[in-house]
């Protein structure tokens, strides 16, 4: 017996208010006029997107919330998936890529060329990449990870417990950069980022290769100074570049101390490293070799050899007035004697002109020679402006101290009343 169609209109208009908020229920197709609006609109009750196509085929919804939707297999765009029993993200995890479309059926299911699908934290198959926050070991959707939460390095078990056909790898499994559980010989971390919060570390920061791997005992750290550098790598100070802008040596001549940092940038560089200087080719480096100078024609008591206060190897040298370059000790510049009459250790230069600025750190020894090496108690030998000092020989007992209060070093190498301003 066939039902009327006005009793089929009613029907499917009371199944309408009682289907749940947003559902949609299909009892084929159904003439709509064609001035109702919509998606469906002209389509026989389907909609034109899904109109002979499979169920779970991607379809547009006009002025709707998602904005697409799924054919249900009856030519009806739905914002819900209803293509039981297929469940597109059975056994997949969130993020996991899937299909929407049955692929158990012949049916024509066209996706969009330029459409990626994914799966959600919920299980639904949608388009574009999945957001998948945070997960905990068991949730739906979730995978099995013991390095969840867990700082890089951590030991952890490959094999979810429940799974009893996974067998954990011979080589023992460390948790990775990546989050995930790996072998030690595939496992790494990032030395310029903290193992635990994975934040990365401001450049400048010291770092070392053995920070890759802290597991492995047998790495032995570097002798040499490695930094983060303007990208997050691991790299000599000489490729630090936290500032593009920023020349550590300019208007610096080699030996002078320097900083990877732009001092004005103290929030995103590390400002705490002061083992630096200026090389011979400009760079910011902690091996430093500075070239001689000619001294052809140039002022007697000029240095032509400049010296990093980390080098330990170089010995400041200096220009005679004949063209040569030589030690400091055998520079007689003129009839001037800088320590003529002058104590053991007081601070002298090789001349009495200009030229002799550069050379203020020298002293003079026991034997009255203005040299870097005096044979005698120099209260700021070896020490970088702002140290502290005394102007007695610590060794010296019986050596009263002029002034009580603290001393320390300035820029000319000499003791003076604290505080000091350092260039």
């Amino acid at each position: 017996m066939l039902m009327p169609r006005f009793l089929l209109l009613h029907l499917t208009f009371v199944l309408g208010l009682v289907a749940g908020c947003g559902e949609t229920i299909s009892l084929g197709p159904v003439d709509v006029p064609a001035d109702a609006g919509g998606a469906d609109a002209g389509t026989g009750g389907g909609s034109a997107s899904c109109d002979g196509k499979a169920c779970g085929t991607p379809c547009p919804l006009v002025d709707q919330q998602p904005k697409f939707g799924y054919c249900d297999g009856q030519g009806v765009c739905s914002p819900s998936y209803l293509c039981d029993p297929y469940q597109p993200c059975l056994g997949l995890f969130c993020g996991d890529a899937c299909k929407p479309c049955d692929p158990r059926t012949d049916e024509p299911c066209p996706l969009p060329p330029d459409e990626y699908y994914s799966c959600d934290e919920t299980g639904a198959c949608l388009p574009g990449g999945a957001a998948c926050p945070p997960c905990k070991n068991g949730e739906p959707y979730c995978p099995y990870n013991t390095c969840l939460g867990q700082p890089c390095g951590t030991p952890c078990k490959v094999c979810d417990p429940k799974d009893p056909g996974c067998v954990e790898p011979m080589e023992p499994a460390v948790c990775s950069a990546s989050g995930e559980c790996l072998p030690q010989s595939s496992a790494y971390c990032d030395p310029c980022s903290d193992p635990s919060t994975f934040a990365s570390f401001p450049c400048g920061t010291p770092c070392d290769y053995c920070m890759y791997q802290p597991w492995d005992a047998s790495c032995a750290p570097s002798p040499y100074l490695y930094l983060c550098d303007g990208f997050g790598a691991c790299n000599p100070p000489e490729y630090a570049n936290c500032s593009p802008s920023y020349q550590p040596c300019a208007d610096k001549q080699c030996g002078d101390p320097c900083s990877v940092c732009d001092p004005s940038d103290k929030a995103n560089c590390y400002q705490g490293l002061e083992l630096l200087y200026c090389n011979g080719d400009g760079t910011c480096s902690e091996s430093v070799s500075c070239p001689a100078l000619d001294c052809m024609g140039a002022a007697c008591g000029m240095q032509c050899q400049m010296c990093a206060q980390n080098n330990m190897s170089c010995s400041p040298m200096f220009c005679d007035g004949l063209g040569n370059c030589t030690s400091a000790g055998s520079v007689q510049c003129g009839s001037y004697l800088p320590c003529q009459g002058a104590v053991c250790g007081t601070p002298c230069t090789l001349c009495d002109t200009q030229p002799c600025d550069e050379s203020t750190f020298l002293a003079c020894d026991g034997y009255g020679a203005c040299t870097d090496q005096p044979l005698c108690y120099t209260p700021c030998g070896g020490k970088t402006c702002g140290a502290p000092c005394t102007i007695c020989d610590p060794g010296d007992m019986g050596c009263p101290e002029p002034d009580p209060q603290m001393k320390q070093c300035d820029t000319f190498g000499q003791c003076t009343g604290a505080p000091v301003m350092c260039l």
